[in-house]
């Protein structure tokens, strides 16, 4: 008895390893621990090699816990790198339904920091940008060419982003743009804008 009862606490031990809400924040809080602040270049290099791998957690959302279906395929995660000029960074991410269409956070260490919507063919003018019940109206032009938005680097709307968990675009008149995951959005944002600013 006492050794059928070990053997299924030790059956036990790794799934509730992996479904542990707190191991992303630890291990921010572990880079942070092993740097000297927020604003030291180590601690964005630990929370971009270490912490990248833990799941995000759209708020209100459950971590873990039984489910009715099997779980959908893992969402796809925001990228970030440098653009082909050679100093511009990125931190964006591309439609999955096959459109081509993409939103980008774009900045430079020169002070530039926009938004820019690829392959969405509207002249410019006001987009709708859902994120779970917040909606922001923001209105876009094609003055660097695509669609773009000049967008401070600490706004309310690269903040809303971070905290998502997926974000529907709709044009001004209502229809349908493109859905897009916020999976890694934060981390690839805040990476991109100490990049930057830093």
């Amino acid at each position: 008895m006492g050794r059928a009862f070990l053997f299924l606490i030790l059956l036990a031990l790794p799934a509730a390893a992996q479904e542990d809400p707190m191991a992303l924040q630890r291990c921010i809080w572990r880079c942070l621990a092993d740097s000297s602040g927020a604003t030291d270049p180590r601690y964005h290099q630990c929370v971009e090699r270490l912490c990248s791998a833990y799941p995000e957690t759209p708020p209100g959302q459950p971590y873990g816990g039984a489910q009715a279906a099997p779980p959908a395929p893992a969402a796809p995660a925001w990228s970030t790198g440098v653009a082909t000029d050679g100093f511009s960074r990125y931190a964006g991410i591309v439609a999955q339904d096959g459109s081509g269409r993409s939103l980008y956070y774009m900045c430079t260490p020169h002070g530039l920091s926009y938004l820019a919507l690829f392959g969405v063919q509207n002249a410019g003018g006001p987009f709708r940008f859902q994120i779970g019940g917040l909606e922001y109206q923001l209105s876009f032009d094609r003055s660097r060419g695509e669609l773009t938005l000049n967008m401070p680097p600490r706004s309310p709307f690269l903040a809303a982003l971070g905290q998502g968990g997926t974000l529907r675009i709709l044009d001004g008149g209502g229809a349908h743009v493109m859905d897009l995951s916020l999976n890694g959005a934060w981390a690839a944002i805040h990476n991109t804008v100490y990049a930057c600013f830093q």
